[in-house]
């Protein structure tokens, strides 16, 4: 009996110890992103879709501007609309609308400036034009400071592009 009470008590001790045991917090990314996300990444000819442009932990934006790249033989955009990424935004430029597969975008912030903001920086309409397989891709992005300084992290920023089929 006494046997069992030593192993009774010991195990609980072992649980006691094991049940203490924190797990590790792992912190939350912090690094800048900027990505593209698509309504659909297939659809049919003549049907449109929506694409995002994201933003994550940009330091102190103050200004955005990008160029989105697409074949002008598979897609049209019609409209490129502000997201929330700016509490209060104003449009630096109207987008604008090259025939040859681009839309050059600029936006910024005209209430005061976080320390660190994530949110949609616009969103984008494309209408399918053809069947095939399509790539969208940014180029040409600037994020600066009030200071007019770029943002940190902007010189290490990778973004995917995304690849669009289109079916009949």
């Amino acid at each position: 009996m006494k046997i069992l009470l030593q192993i009774i008590k010991y195990s609980f001790f072992l649980l006691f110890i094991t049940s203490c045991d924190k797990e590790e917090n792992i912190p939350a990314d912090t690094s800048l992103s900027v990505r593209l996300i698509a309504s659909s990444y297939e659809i049919k000819s003549g049907d449109s879709l929506t694409v995002s442009i994201e933003v994550e932990n940009a330091d102190s934006l103050f200004a955005l501007s990008f160029e989105l790249n697409f074949d002008s033989s598979l897609f049209s955009v019609s409209t490129a609309s502000v997201g929330n990424l700016f509490s209060d935004p104003f449009p630096a430029a109207l987008p604008i609308f090259f025939s040859d597969g681009r839309v050059s975008v600029g936006y910024g912030e005209w209430g005061s400036i976080q320390s660190t903001v994530s949110g949609t920086a616009c969103y984008m309409i494309f209408t399918a034009l053809s069947t095939g397989s399509g790539t969208l891709y940014i180029s040409s992005i600037e994020m600066r400071k009030k200071n007019g300084f770029e943002i940190d992290g902007l010189d290490n920023l990778m973004i995917d592009s995304i690849e669009i089929q289109v079916i009949e």
